[in-house]
This record gives structure tokens, C-alpha cells and sequence, in this order.
């Protein structure tokens, strides 16, 4: 049993390039080889025609891809001179459309929050040693 629209077609354009010598003697099978006849070529014609729109179909596929993006750089270039202009913290930006950037907390590392400390302990024994000098000379 055919399944495509193609091996359908060729079965009925066989049966009827095969019937024709018979006509003659069928007179009543004319209308029905003559329906047939001109349904294939329709349908030959609608073939050709969906493989050109598909084809077409391709190749916008691919120009679509290529415009898509080509501006997505024009975008982030754009993007970029704006943020120059404007700066890159000003609210302005969100009538763009684009995020300003927000100032980073930074955390201190292990090593700065170390020395931090040992600065901050040797702050406060300076401090408790001079108070007991002080207090020992009054």
C-alpha cells in the first residue's frame, strides 16, 4: 500500500496511461480516466509547488538566522555606547531597557579579614598597654 503523496500519484498516473487503450470499449470509465487524468496533474503541479515554497521557506529560515544575529551585536554595541554616554549606573538606562549596573559589596577574603583582625587585636593591646602605663604613672 503506497503511504506518500508521490507513490499514490504514480499509481494513478500508471492506471491511467494504462487504461487508455481500453477507453474505447468502456465508454462509461471516460469521465472517470478524464477526473483522474486532470486530478494528477493538479496534484503533480501542488507537489512542486509546496517543494518551491519550502525551499523559499529554507532560505528565509537561514537570512533570518544571519539578520538575527547580526543584530543582536548591533544591540549590544548600541547598548554599550549608551551606557558609555549615559553612565554605566544611571537609572536613565531603564527607559532603554537595559539594567544598570549596581555597586558591588565586596567580601573581604580569608587573608584581608585575617590581617584585619590581627590589625584590629594589636590596635587593642597598644591601647590596654598604654592605659596601664597610664595608670601606673598617677
Amino acid at each position: 500500500m503506497p503511504n506518500s503523496f508521490a507513490e499514490k500519484t504514480q499509481r494513478w498516473v500508471t492506471l491511467c496511461a494504462n487504461a487508455e487503450p481500453l477507453l474505447g470499449q468502456v465508454p462509461a470509465a471516460q469521465e472517470l480516466h478524464g477526473e483522474i487524468k486532470a486530478a494528477t496533474v493538479e496534484i503533480v503541479s501542488m507537489a512542486d509547488r509546496i517543494q518551491e515554497l519550502e525551499g523559499q521557506a529554507h532560505t528565509l529560515t537561514i537570512q533570518r538566522r544571519n539578520l538575527v544575529e547580526k543584530t543582536g551585536e548591533n544591540a549590544i554595541r548600541l547598548k554599550s555606547h549608551l551606557q558609555a554616554f549615559l553612565g554605566r549606573r544611571n537609572p536613565e538606562l531603564l527607559k532603554l531597557g537595559i539594567r544598570p549596573l549596581e555597586r558591588r559589596k565586596r567580601a573581604l577574603s580569608a587573608k584581608a579579614k585575617a590581617k584585619a583582625l590581627a590589625e584590629a587585636m594589636a590596635q587593642l593591646e597598644a591601647q590596654a598597654s598604654e592605659a596601664q602605663s597610664v595608670s601606673a604613672e598617677a
